[in-house]
């Protein structure tokens, strides 16, 4: 489990371990594990991902996309949002 996301993203240890329990129980990796999440601190949101024997995943960079407003301006969620961009490869 990474750092940022024992100290930073969980304040009830509770949360940390259910997050953890679902990564080990689908094998799935948190992509704070693979990328900096250092530029969206105190992000409530998480990405996690896996690779399969056809498709090989790479988190590339997790961020804050600029512009993710209503028209008229104001703030669509309670949070900033934040996204992963993820680039794939077939395997051979």
């Amino acid at each position: 489990m990474s750092p940022e996301w024992t100290v930073g993203f969980a304040r009830l240890r509770l949360d940390a371990e259910v997050w953890q329990s679902l990564l080990d129980a689908t094998d799935l990796q948190d992509a704070c594990d693979l990328v900096t999440c250092d530029d969206v601190p105190n992000s409530i949101d998480r990405f996690a991902l896996r690779s399969s024997d056809e498709v090989a995943l790479t988190a590339v960079r997790r961020e804050i996309p600029a512009g993710f407003s209503a028209a008229d301006g104001h703030r669509l969620s309670d949070h900033d949002p934040t996204a992963l961009t993820v680039s794939w490869q077939a395997v051979e």
